[in-house]
């Protein structure tokens, strides 16, 4: 007999090896494959005998059961788009938590089974076993079908859509262990086996988006993403999307980054280009299918990698960068008008009038800013006429073209926008019903009425077709965003990196940062030059240490464009803080300046001193105690490469130390290690020329044991100092 992993499938496959004196199997070959002794010729013949007559038995059947999961799981890109869906709390309890408590093993008979004999057909029981393996593939393939032809709320449409696909591959999972049974040989078995593995390797990789859409749905805003002034609320996105923890720029681009690891140039794209794909990940998590978001995203960088092949297409850069900014704008001033609507709880049927007219806009405004791109890099690939992005060629394209395109592209971004609804809104054509929509389109030739269609939707179905759009947008954005940001051509990289973003977009990028750090409330004002950024503190608990997180949206606003005067943090609770661009001025050129973590902590020192009055043994010894430490040792290992500049970061950090805390308000380790901070810098400065040490005198020697010894005391400071840092709040 030989087993198949966790699935003891119970095969009779060969009598006992000679040498081994085991069970073993037949390979292809007729040798054992534990120890490659040649199995008897009759002994062979007999296995395969028994696994003739096994095939004989069910390999048909099985064949059969094959195609109708495959074909199941083919289907899982259509899912049902029409229907009346249950409520949000009716379809979690009924459908969802259920699903969820059946996907750790959808099929607890198939295994149970499998174990229960050798599948030799003419064994008592064996082919009332086969039906009731059959009939247990039956349930399961019923189970994963009514979740694709039920449609759910939006609230838990994306969950509801990889809880069908993660069963779907569980199944076919299973079935492959069952299809063992007719291995010719245990190479065939194991070639099967794999086959299964990869099945359950997928449906775990589903788990694993459904518990991060889970997590992010859980700390997403329970009145959606719209504030009481009609903008969106990107800190509680971006907290949401980083599952309710306080993160750093690079540890949250790397959350989008492993999000959409599929997509062309995401993994390689820049912190500060991949991190506004944040909101897209965490707007995406309770009704955007994942699966067809990031199919759609590559097939549309395909088209913009095969026109960069075959040569330079792009004239006007700037108009590309400038028209892809412009839609991404139109999406946000689409989201907040229909949100804005929402939250104050507006009449029914001008909500639905307010959806059909968005619908109109965000086909004939972002779809065809972003959707541009892609057809002049379709028809560049073709060497179509006007397959160059320019002016004159761009302001030609109706949206009428991109949506051809796209259907010439076939799935899975063809037919994705029905012009039935955009053309009903342009000529008045839609009608709110009590239940939902009527859109109807006319042609309309020489004055009479050539033909009509016309389509009657409930709300929730034409939410769908509302939806279906949003998702080839984000699908865009996906595709453009790391494709431009990563160009390797000079005009690409120019218009990118003068491209001026608008307040919104500025505030939207300080809002986001500032939500890392699980701030909320953001606003961002500028006065003559000055601007301030005020936010609710981070909720208790939120991170150990989040001053850091916190201060990081300070450089961030200092690196916007115009860059401001003064920064001032407003955290509801303290004294605002006003900060000067020298502050951060180190770490525009961080390999040059040997002090950042000094110059770091000091910052974050000042803004606790100046917003509550405070510093707490362990936040100095945390920002500036521990710092100053390793910098004097950095700089000992410095001085006989680099003399000045280890001097001259030497006084510039203790200057930065004492100018923020004053002597009587140090520690005894700050004074400490101030002190060696002072002989390390009499030092250098005697030596330097001019000085009162110069090398090889005496004095020289004198200040040099000294500084040696130094090390020695700072090395101790640092330590106990990292002692009082480490201890627990």
């Amino acid at each position: 007999m030989t087993t198949v992993d966790s699935y003891q499938v119970r095969l009779l496959l060969a009598a006992n090896c000679g040498p081994c004196g085991l069970p073993r199997a037949v390979t292809r070959t007729g040798q054992c494959p534990e120890c490659g002794h040649l199995l008897p010729d009759d002994e062979v013949r007999e296995v395969r005998t028994a696994v003739g007559a096994r095939r004989k038995a069910f390999k048909v059947a099985l064949q059969r059961l094959g195609q109708r999961v495959t074909l199941t799981a083919d289907s899982m890109s259509a899912f049902a788009t029409r229907g009346v869906p249950l409520g949000d709390h009716e379809h979690l309890d009924k459908v969802i938590l259920p699903a969820l408590a059946k996907l750790s093993d959808p099929l607890p008979k198939v295994k149970q089974l499998l174990e229960s004999c050798t599948w030799d057909p003419r064994e008592d029981g064996t082919v009332a076993a086969f039906s009731e393996l059959v009939t247990a593939f039956d349930a399961g393939l019923a189970w994963v079908e009514s979740l694709r032809d039920t449609m759910p709320p939006m609230a838990w449409r994306a969950v509801h859509r990889e809880l069908a696909r993660a069963g779907t591959a569980l199944l076919r999972g299973q079935l492959a262990m069952a299809t063992t049974i007719v291995a010719v040989d245990l190479d065939a078995a194991r070639k099967v086996q794999g086959e299964g593995e990869s099945q359950f390797g997928a449906a775990a990789q589903h788990a694993r988006r459904i518990a991060t859409q889970i997590e992010i749905i859980r700390y997403s805003p329970a009145d959606g993403p719209i504030q009481a002034d009609g903008s969106i609320d990107v800190a509680t996105l971006a907290w949401a999307g980083v599952g309710g923890r306080a993160t750093l720029i690079a540890a949250a681009a790397d959350t989008v980054r492993t999000a959409f690891a599929n997509i062309t140039g995401v993994s390689e794209a820049a912190d500060e280009h991949i991190l506004g794909l944040l909101p897209v990940l965490a707007t995406s998590a309770g009704a955007v299918d994942h699966e067809l978001l990031v199919a759609r995203a590559l097939q549309l960088r395909a088209v913009l990698d095969q026109a960069d092949a075959l040569g330079p297409w792009v004239v006007d850069h700037v108009l590309l960068v400038a028209r892809v900014n412009s839609g991404l704008e139109r999406i946000t001033d689409e989201a907040e008008r229909l949100g804005r609507e929402w939250r104050y709880r507006l009449p029914r049927r001008h909500l639905m009038r307010t959806l059909t007219e968005i619908y109109r806009e965000l086909v004939e405004g972002a779809l065809c800013d972003l959707g541009a791109v892609i057809l002049v890099a379709s028809r560049a690939s073709r060497q179509d006429r006007d397959g160059v992005y320019e002016e004159a060629v761009v302001e030609g394209i109706k949206s009428g073209d991109i949506v051809s395109e796209f259907a010439r592209l076939g799935p899975p971004c063809g037919n994705t926008v029905d012009m039935l609804y955009r053309n009903a809104s342009a000529h008045a054509s839609i009608t709110v019903n009590d239940h939902g929509i009527t859109a109807t389109r006319r042609e309309i030739r020489d004055g009479r009425l050539v033909s009509s269609k016309t389509a009657t939707l409930s709300d929730e179905e034409f939410g769908e077709e509302l939806l279906a759009l949003h998702e080839l947008l984000l699908a865009l954005q996906l595709a453009l965003l790391p494709w431009m940001t990563g160009h390797s051509d000079l005009g690409m990289v120019t218009a990118v990196a003068t491209a001026t973003a608008s307040a919104r977009q500025r505030d939207q990028i300080l809002a986001l940062i500032a939500g890392l750090a699980g701030m909320s409330n953001v606003a961002v004002t500028t006065t003559e030059g000055h601007l301030t950024i005020t936010a609710a503190p981070p909720a208790p608990g939120a991170d150990d240490r989040p001053e850091t997180k916190v201060l990081s949206v300070v450089p961030a606003a200092f690196g916007t464009t115009p860059t401001p005067a003064t920064v001032t943090l407003d955290v509801t609770g303290l004294r605002p803080v006003t900060f000067t661009p020298e502050e951060f001025a180190v770490f525009r050129d961080p390999d040059e300046a040997p002090d950042t973590e000094t110059a770091l902590g000091v910052v974050t020192a000042r803004w606790l001193l100046e917003s509550s009055e405070t510093l707490s043994p362990r936040d100095e010894a945390t920002y500036i105690t521990v710092p100053l430490a390793d910098l004097y040792i950095r700089c000992a290992k410095l001085a006989p490469i680099d003399q000045e500049l280890a001097l001259r970061t030497l006084r510039t950090a203790r200057a930065r130390v004492v100018k923020v805390i004053a002597e009587g308000r140090r520690s005894s380790l700050t004074r400490s290690v101030i002190s060696q901070v002072d002989i390390m810098i009499d030092f250098l400065r005697g030596l330097a020329p001019g000085g009162d040490a110069p090398k090889n005198s005496e004095e020289a020697h004198r200040r040099a044991r000294r500084a040696v010894a130094a090390i020695e005391e700072a090395h101790r400071i640092g330590e106990q100092a990292r002692a009082v840092r480490d201890a627990e709040r």
